[in-house]
Order: structure tokens, then C-alpha cells, then sequence
């Protein structure tokens, strides 16, 4: 299903551009506007949907296609000017459409590669939100008890009534778990660290107890790697 939206994408992507110029030259100016409108929906909806359905790289590989798709559809604008020639030069309305068009038609087409960074730093904001009350909790614990709690588990009830659900967690029928914090011990650094996967876990957000601080990984790299690059 995902390979048929992709293809459908690029394939309307591709003619969005010279159907921009056709309904412009028309002064279909309401459809004209509405194009635009459509590729924001199609892009942004495709791009969030691969996010939690197959996980952040596979949509960074689907998503890196628009780019050359974008390349195309420029070159097929700037190909057309020939046939708008008069309207170019008589018409102010078209001319100053098509050079908006220009530059608004490729962007938009390549904006859901753009928009996957948006997407994955709503996510690692939303993470650090919503662990704020466990990392007081599990510094509490460790005030009291001399020592880091083995799992969060030793938290309930005494210090957290439940433990926070992870956020951006993938969609039902993708076949991934839903993201859990997860506290660990890094050795031989004997440094304690908050975990958390992103969507289907490619990436991995590491609180650092020693420091106070947030880093992101790539799975490829583990949850231990590169402490002391985030010191």
C-alpha cells in the first residue's frame, strides 16, 4: 500500500508542475492556490505516515526520492517557458505566477524530506517531556536508597504512581512495540542512563544521570556509546 501512495506521489509530483502552468495560463487562480494546498497534504500525510509505519530510515529513503523528483519538475517548468512566451511577456499576473511557481512547485514537492526532521524532533521533545517526573523520581530513589533503581518497576508505587508511556509510538498494524523508558547500567563507566526508542527504534534518546544530559543515537551505535562525547 505504502509503495502505491509513493508512486502515485511522484507520479502526480511530477505533473503538479506543467498543471500549475496550464491552470494558470487558464486564470484558474482558485485551482491554481488549491495545488500548492495539495501537495502540502499529500507530502506531509505520506511522510508521517511512513514515519510510523516503517520507522525513520526507510521513510528517509522513500522521502530522499523527492529530491531528484523535485529536480525534474523544475526542469520541466523552466522547459515550458517556450510555450507561455506571450503570455510571459503580456500578461504581469501569469508572469509573476510563474516565477512563484518556479520556486514554490520543487520545494513543496521535496518539503516531506524536510518535514521528517520536524517530525522526529516533535518526538525527542516530547520524550524529554514526558520523562521529566521519572528522572525526579529515580534521582529521588537514589537519594534515599544509596543506590539507582535496577528497573523502573522498583519506582511503583512508592515513587511514581505508574511509568510514563513513551511517546510517537508506531501505528497498531506495523508490528513494533510500543516505546518504553528503560533504565541501564553502562560499564565499565558504571554510569546509569534513561532509554527511550523512537518509533520503531532506529533512534534512541539516553538521559545521562551523571551529567543531566539528553543525546541521541543510532541503534547501530547502543545506548552506552559515546558517553563521553556528552560530557
Amino acid at each position: 500500500m505504502l509503495t502505491i501512495l509513493t508512486i502515485c506521489l511522484i507520479l502526480f509530483s511530477l505533473a503538479s508542475g506543467p498543471l500549475y502552468l496550464q491552470l494558470l495560463h487558464k486564470k484558474a487562480y482558485g485551482l491554481t492556490v488549491a495545488l500548492p494546498g495539495l501537495l502540502i497534504l499529500l507530502g506531509g500525510g505520506l511522510a508521517t505516515i511512513i514515519f510510523f509505519s516503517t520507522g525513520t530510515f526507510f521513510a528517509a529513503g522513500v522521502t530522499c526520492l523527492l529530491i531528484p523528483v523535485a529536480l525534474m519538475a523544475l526542469i520541466l517548468m523552466i522547459g515550458l517557458r517556450r510555450k507561455y512566451t506571450e503570455a510571459l511577456q503580456e500578461d504581469h499576473r501569469f508572469q509573476r505566477g510563474y516565477w512563484l511557481g518556479i520556486v514554490m512547485i520543487p520545494a513543496l514537492i521535496a518539503a516531506p524530506f524536510f518535514e521528517l526532521a520536524g517530525i522526529r524532533s516533535i518526538c525527542f521533545g516530547s520524550n524529554q517531556r514526558a520523562a521529566q517526573g521519572l528522572i525526579a523520581a529515580v534521582e529521588q530513589y537514589q537519594n534515599e536508597q544509596g543506590a539507582f533503581p535496577e528497573t523502573l518497576d522498583a519506582l511503583v508505587p512508592g515513587y511514581l504512581p505508574a511509568i510514563p508511556a513513551g511517546k510517537c509510538a508506531p501505528l497498531p498494524e506495523a508490528g513494533f512495540n510500543a516505546p518504553a523508558f528503560e533504565i541501564l547500567t553502562c560499564t565499565p563507566e558504571n554510569i546509569t542512563i534513561l532509554v527511550i526508542p523512537i518509533g520503531s527504534g532506529e533512534w534512541i534518546q539516553r538521559y545521562n544521570f551523571e551529567n543531566g544530559l539528553w543525546a541521541t543515537l543510532s541503534f547501530l551505535d547502543g545506548a552506552c556509546s559515546y558517553l563521553e562525547q556528552y560530557e
